[in-house]
């Protein structure tokens, strides 16, 4: 006679007799026990080398964004010098470069032989294993008009991978963090509550985040639009509120359901869609159809096909890619 599989396992069949079977029931649920806990040990101690690899990377870049934090705040309450990059809606100020540099020094005086990529100065990381990626002042032009949704944003890639992010929004009083391996949380004083993804299953249900730089060349329009009139034509409530770390954090929170982002700088992404992915949600990440940007579409995983989807119909399939 054949040997049962729990017999081949070592573990006698004896379910002719019910008390024996209950005894085998009992052994089998122990046994699951352990190997339950010991699943848990495992990804709970991978989650702790991740959090003690890199607090001291954490607690830094938290110190750094509230410094940026205070610099914004400063010039707000004080006024600030508005300058334009070459477009008439592509604001700097001197709020944005006093910030990054504020970040680069507290960063640099904790790991000077670590590189950055900075949005508002020329920072070339070339070669660097370790990059801080940082964006003082997402939303800037929302800054300037004293709309307060903008933030700033510090992330630390190692070999192109963003293993540590942190945003902060000081007109909001939020601040968000996250560790690779280790969930995403945001902040309130001293106390900190773990970030979820909302449950929103279906697209008509959805409320949406998107991008859309008027700034942008006239071929980079033309994808933003086809964005916009999909995303009119579709049973789905979207927004613009123009700072997209900070859009990142609020899908990772649960306020949005998705994110869908044309023409991404490293800056824009490397904090927000590392804090959506550990708070469960999805990222598509990938060169855009125009040269030098990233496009991104993020959500909280269960409305991800339909968005890529709706992205792909039109501005990949428009452009025959």
């Amino acid at each position: 006679m054949e040997p049962s599989g729990i017999e081949k396992r070592g573990v006698k069949s004896t379910s002719h007799n019910p008390f024996c079977a209950t005894i085998n029931h009992i052994q089998l649920y122990r046994i699951r026990q352990v190997f339950q806990v010991r699943r848990r040990n495992s990804i709970g101690a991978r989650a702790e080398e991740s959090r003690m690899k890199f607090s001291e990377e954490l607690e830094t870049a938290k110190e750094a964004a509230h410094a940026a934090c205070e610099v914004m705040e400063k010039y707000r309450h004080d006024g600030f010098e508005v300058e334009s990059k070459g477009a008439r809606t592509d604001f700097v100020t001197d709020a944005d470069k006093e910030a990054q540099e504020k970040v680069v020094e507290v960063i640099g005086d904790r790991f000077p032989k670590d590189g950055f990529l900075g949005e508002e100065s020329d920072l070339h990381p070339e070669g660097e294993e370790r990059v801080w990626v940082i964006d003082p002042i997402d939303g800037t032009t929302n800054f300037v008009h004293g709309f307060p949704y903008y933030c700033v944003s510090v992330a630390l890639r190692v070999d192109g991978e963003s293993q540590v992010g942190v945003v902060s929004a000081p007109a909001l009083g939020e601040t968000y963090h996250a560790v690779r391996e280790n969930g995403a949380f945001s902040e309130n004083g001293e106390s900190e509550e773990p970030l979820n993804v909302s449950k929103v299953s279906e697209l008509s249900e959805s409320l949406v985040a998107a991008d859309v730089s008027s700034w942008a060349s006239e071929t980079t329009n033309q994808h933003q639009l086809n964005i916009v009139d999909e995303l009119v034509g579709t049973p789905v409530s979207f927004r613009f509120p123009g700072a997209s770390a900070l859009e990142l954090c609020h899908l990772g929170r649960g306020y949005f359901d998705g994110k869908i982002l044309v023409l991404a700088k490293p800056w824009d992404i490397a904090a927000g869609t590392l804090i959506v992915e550990e708070a469960g949600g999805s990222v598509r990440k990938r060169d855009s159809v125009v040269d030098g940007y990233v496009e991104v579409v993020a959500s909280n995983g269960r409305v991800q096909e339909g968005l890529e989807e709706i992205f792909d119909r039109r501005v990949r399939n428009a452009d025959g890619q």
